[in-house]
């Protein structure tokens, strides 16, 4: 099976003392199971997405101090991204290459890392979550518990237990 890992917005700018482990631990993930290693590199730009500054009220991840990646990987390809989920073209990418697992981490659980996990739940391909590599910046503290009532909810409790790996 051709899997594919997916890092999401490991950026400065979404760095906090709360998801600090999150950082820590994607350095632990066996990267040579993968065909594929991905990391998404979110940019709040008025230009392809205004929602985020006229809607929300949020200017924040504009300047390269907070958009540049926190990490450091071997062999990755950055994906750009202007809201929550991945770009239209990026399934057919994960298509063309007969990826048939993606496993997914980063942050923030609650809504890019769920909203990339529907999206490829529903092109077919099978997500799975690492347990202790997702996380939030916004959030004084956070569980594992937490994240499973979410993701039980979103994707069934029998697919979120086949789903989540831990390292």
């Amino acid at each position: 099976m051709k899997k594919a890992l997916i890092i999401v917005d490991l950026q400065h700018g979404f760095k906090s003392k709360e998801n600090q482990f999150v950082f820590n631990n994607v350095n632990k993930i066996n990267l040579g199971q993968y065909c594929k290693i991905y990391a998404t590199q979110f940019f709040n730009d008025k230009t392809h997405n205004p929602n985020y500054v006229k809607i929300l009220n949020w200017n924040k991840l504009t300047t390269p101090k907070e958009t540049n990646l926190a990490i450091n990987l071997p062999k990755h390809e950055i994906i750009k991204k202007y809201g929550y989920s991945m770009p239209k073209n990026f399934i057919t990418t994960l298509k063309n290459n007969k990826i048939e697992q993606v496993d997914i981490c980063g942050t923030d659980y609650d809504s890019c890392v769920l909203s990339i996990g529907f999206q490829i739940f529903d092109a077919g391909i099978v997500p799975k979550f690492y347990k202790n590599v997702i996380g939030t910046h916004s959030k004084k503290s956070i569980s594992f518990e937490e994240i499973e009532k979410v993701y039980t909810k979103k994707f069934w409790r029998r697919l979120l237990y086949l789903s989540i790996v831990i390292i």
